[in-house]
């Protein structure tokens, strides 16, 4: 799985402008799965998925779900490697849907902040970038039997019950990835600016910026 570049400290003076950029690229594409594939959006979340009528005759209901997340990732690193070698990254035509935000709108969003607590919230939600958690609608026993989790970057674990995957259709196994992956989509932060600040210079904005913070500390204290 590559590892994307992103900073972690959006407040910090030295703060990164580079876009999201993986930073181990991979030498070649990787094979494909000869039983399974899929086509990501620019989230790096699946919008398709597509098992081999003969899945279950190759595929263990045990090991369902570390091939199609070795699928997954395989297909992250062919549409990265493609975006990286036709200099997609460079012009900026491939920029992640679900990206980190930049100096001007990170200080655009505390600007916006009304309190304190307000300006927190809006600086912990950019700096720990949540991981999230979701289930599909399939259930045995009232638990559910796919479960997905992912970050603002790309899908990390998931988990298929392998009894049920092993006598699942194969549409129906796709069809709760896909669900799974809807949710998480739904889930992450969109970052949306309510004003206009085209108006400002960086340096206003970062000077506008101080002197809210100030103005929201000095309300703590009355």
């Amino acid at each position: 799985m590559l590892v994307f570049n992103h900073y972690d400290d959006p407040w910090d003076d030295e703060w990164d402008e580079a876009p999201l950029v993986p930073s181990r690229p991979p030498a070649h594409p990787p094979p494909a799965s000869t039983y399974a594939s899929m086509v990501l959006d620019r989230g790096l979340l699946p919008i398709s998925l597509r098992l081999s009528p003969h899945w279950h005759d190759r595929v263990a209901g045990e090991d369902a779900a570390d091939e199609l997340l070795r699928v997954y990732e395989s297909t992250v690193e062919a549409t990265l490697f493609e975006a990286m070698s036709t200099g997609q990254f460079a012009g900026g035509e491939f920029r992640h849907a679900c990206g980190f935000p930049d100096r001007r709108t990170v200080l655009a969003l505390l600007l916006e902040a009304s309190s304190w607590p307000d300006y927190r919230a809006v600086q912990d939600e950019i700096a720990t970038r949540n991981r999230f958690e979701v289930h599909g609608r399939a259930q045995v026993d009232r638990e559910p039997v796919v479960t997905l989790r992912a970050d603002c970057f790309q899908v990390r674990t998931l988990e298929i019950w392998p009894e049920w995957a092993e006598r699942a259709a194969v549409a129906e196994i796709a069809d709760e990835v896909l669900c799974c992956a809807d949710q998480i989509r739904s889930l992450r932060p969109a970052y949306r600016v309510r004003g206009d600040y085209s108006r400002y210079s960086d340096e206003d904005l970062e000077y506008h910026h101080l002197r809210h913070r100030e103005y929201l500390i000095e309300g703590m204290r009355t």
